[in-house]
């Protein structure tokens, strides 16, 4: 399963041009989702005022507008998700689904409203479930709403038993024969058991490592811990799902999976938090105004800003500091200050997390680590 979030870092990286964005929230179920095509009509109505606004030749403009109505038109109204989204400059276009609520938005800048496009990439991280039984192990990559099961020269893999009335024998460790049929047969099983577990740990490193990335695991309470006992990966476990999954499908247990890697991923981010607590003043920023600044001037390393946290602003020639009241003098108006933040520290390589509302509350709901 590939997760390619390559667009979303071209989306946000394009400057300087004309961009139109669109964010309608869809509804996934009736009545709401009778709505869903009114909804994405008048979004498209809104868009195609703001591009007759451009500096652009007709052209362009028409192109556009041609290409803003494909996508109205190609949208699954039978199967839609949280939110759909199309971003388009005469350069690029991209059309967006989204898998969790979202705000309408319909924009025209000098680059894309991509606050929705980097909590996605935060939101559609690629994980790993790892599936143990007494005989097999399994490796499925997973997303939030799906999964694939590996199968290459590693996984799945097998073992076998073969119980022969003989002299006890180390069976091979290509397919985990057992010979013998002694009394201490259950000894016997664990060792292998054991064996056949290093052996899937070594497999799983250069799945982890090869996309930095975290796996949960799913087994008996006993095989897990019989796993973890010998896995050398379990820095990046992120969650147990005990339950025996040999002979059903894996569409619950990647749910149940997902619901695990997502609290852990949460408890990563209450974690950064505790950090930001203790960072020495000298390294860090809070607040809109101070954050704006260390943005600036480029001392961004990770950005920490609540989900849905905004404000309205205006700037002046001149002054690095944003104005929250429209100022005296002239001044040019920001639909939104926090989205400005984000897309400078990404500009300026710096890292963007999104985290709950309110728990930055203490520092004016955003919060920045420097690089220096």
């Amino acid at each position: 399963m590939k997760v390619d979030t390559k667009w979303i870092d071209a989306l946000t990286g394009v400057r300087d041009e004309p961009c139109i964005s669109i964010v309608v929230p869809t509804f996934r179920i009736s009545p709401g989702r009778r709505q869903n095509i009114e909804m994405v009509k008048k979004a498209v109505e809104k868009a195609r005022l703001l591009i007759k606004r451009l500096k652009l030749g007709e052209d362009v403009k028409e192109m556009m507008v041609s290409k803003i109505e494909e996508w109205s038109s190609s949208i699954d109204r039978l199967h839609p998700l949280d939110g759909v989204g199309y971003f388009i400059s005469p350069s690029v276009d991209r059309s967006v689904l989204f898998p969790f609520q979202v705000s309408e938005i319909v924009t025209a800048g000098n680059s894309f409203e991509v606050r929705d496009l980097i909590y996605l990439r935060q939101y559609i991280r690629l994980f790993y479930v790892l599936v143990l039984g007494k005989q097999s192990a399994n490796l499925l990559e997973a997303i939030h709403d799906g999964y694939e099961e590996v199968t290459d020269e590693y996984f799945p893999l097998k073992m076998v038993e073969e119980y022969e009335y003989a002299g006890s024998a180390v069976g091979s460790s290509i397919g985990y024969g057992m010979k013998g049929f002694e009394n201490d047969k259950g000894e016997q099983i664990a060792v292998r058991i054991r064996s056949m577990f290093k052996e899937v740990d070594r497999h799983l490193r250069q799945y982890l490592h090869g996309n930095d990335t975290d796996f949960v695991l799913a087994g008996t309470e006993e095989l897990i811990a019989e796993y973890k006992g010998v896995s050398d990966n379990t820095s990046r476990l992120a969650g147990e799902i005990t339950g025996s999954f040999d002979q059903e499908g894996y569409d619950d247990l990647c749910r149940r999976a997902w619901l695990a890697f997502s609290d852990f991923h949460s408890k990563k981010l209450y974690r950064l938090i505790q950090k930001f607590r203790e960072t020495a003043p000298a390294l860090r920023s809070e607040g809109l105004r101070n954050v704006w600044k260390a943005a600036e001037e480029g001392r961004g390393l990770h950005l920490l800003v609540e989900k849905n946290f905004s404000r309205r602003g205006y700037v002046k020639a001149g002054r690095l500091l944003p104005y929250f009241h429209k100022p005296a003098g002239e001044s040019v108006a920001i639909p939104d200050i926090v989205d400005e933040i984000i897309e400078t520290v990404l500009l300026k390589n710096g890292e963007v997390s999104f985290v709950k509302d309110d728990s930055l509350a203490e520092w004016g709901r955003i919060a920045l680590f420097h690089r220096y």
